[in-house]
């Protein structure tokens, strides 16, 4: 089995710790805390002294992996700057390793003074006066613990959003864009609000496939989603809904709103400067918008909390889906007349040049 290797890290070089020692200890009384020091610095780590909670901003510039804490007798104060710590941003990831002081001899430290420091965030801790092998030793298969416990969360957010965005444009796929929009649409059945669909369709997209290959395809894609993600808010739900088709829920908006986002995205994608191998691309978009009709809900509906129990049904009932649906094709049919009416006329496109180096792409009627 090969040994774990954090990034950035040689393979079989010894990992380098950054390390915190916080003590509530006053300066002339921080001779654990010192002798702690001298051991890690000697060890190649990189370690810093705190007096206090109050001096916490110094963690700011470099969360440590590990924080150290220089136990006085008194149980409670450490419990409370414990508690103070895994509090603040800088440092609640941090591992807390309870260096206990000289009163606990080994083998007599109490259990319910460490079930008292673990129930404060500590991770574990070192008896006093331990020797320098047992320090290391514990701080190495903590911290490679936790960076391995790192790693794993990172891959797992990873797949989880590879699993509901699309690879390409990052926007939701269709799948989770149906989740999400389900539990919209009976959110806002629940409590009659309105809500509105943008369908979106890139005019003439296939020709910059056919013309300059499918890697422009991909740039015009992403350059699109890109001015959806930063023209719509955060409680919309924007999707890639086929190969060159896009589609918009906006909650709490009705149809006057969604004709003025689709006249800004309209607006801004026609302005984008759109540069493919020093080529000018003219892009514009065909958008069609639908709006739910403000029926009342339900009576049962109506009277529920949001998280009642059988919500999670009523998303997925059969004419949540339905309903939903119906939206979605109202809107594509709006879209359809959109493009037969309102899209720029069709731009024509001379390969011949581009054999000579050079590509020119006219407008024409």
């Amino acid at each position: 089995m090969e040994p774990y290797q954090a990034p950035g890290e040689a393979l079989g070089s010894k990992p380098i710790f950054r390390v915190a020692i916080v003590s509530d200890a006053p300066a002339e009384s921080l001779h654990n805390a010192q002798q702690i020091h001298k051991t890690l610095t000697t060890a190649g780590h990189q370690v810093s002294i705190i007096t206090g909670a109050s001096d916490s901003a110094m963690l700011e510039s470099s969360p440590p992996e590990v924080l150290i804490l220089d136990v006085s007798e008194d149980i409670a104060a450490a419990q409370e700057l414990c508690q103070q710590l895994k509090a603040q941003p800088q440092s609640e990831d941090s591992l807390v390793v309870a260096s206990l002081p000289p009163v606990y001899k080994a083998g007599q430290f109490p259990a319910q003074t460490w079930e008292a420091l673990r129930h404060a965030g500590a991770d574990d801790f070192l008896p006093a006066n331990a020797a320098a092998a047992e320090v290391e030793a514990r701080l190495s298969l903590l911290t490679q613990l936790a960076r391995l416990k790192r790693d794993l969360a990172a891959t797992r957010e990873q797949l989880s959003r590879s699993l509901q965005y699309d690879e390409l444009t990052q926007l939701l796929n269709r799948r989770f864009f149906f989740r999400a929009a389900h539990r919209e649409w009976a959110r806002a059945r629940r409590y009659n609000h309105p809500m509105t669909c943008l369908m979106m369709d890139i005019d003439y997209f296939r020709l910059y496939n056919s013309t300059f290959g499918f890697a422009c395809g991909d740039y015009v894609l992403r350059t699109v989603a890109s001015i959806l993600r930063q023209w719509t808010r955060e409680s919309d739900i924007v999707g890639r809904f086929g190969e060159e088709k896009f589609v918009v829920i906006i909650p709490e908006t009705d149809l006057q709103g969604a004709v003025l986002l689709h006249e800004k995205l309209q607006k801004v994608i026609r302005e984008t400067e759109f540069t493919w191998q020093q080529q000018i691309l003219p892009v514009s978009v065909s958008i069609g918008e639908s709006e739910r009709h403000n029926l009342a809900a339900p009576e049962h509906l109506a009277n529920d909390h949001p998280d009642a129990p059988g919500d999670d049904e009523d998303v997925e009932s059969l004419s949540v889906r339905e309903e939903v649906a119906e939206l979605l094709a109202d809107a594509d049919a709006a879209l359809s007349v959109a493009k037969k009416g309102a899209r720029i006329p069709a731009f024509s496109i001379d390969a011949t040049p581009h054999l000579l180096g050079r590509t020119e792409m006219a407008v024409s009627d």
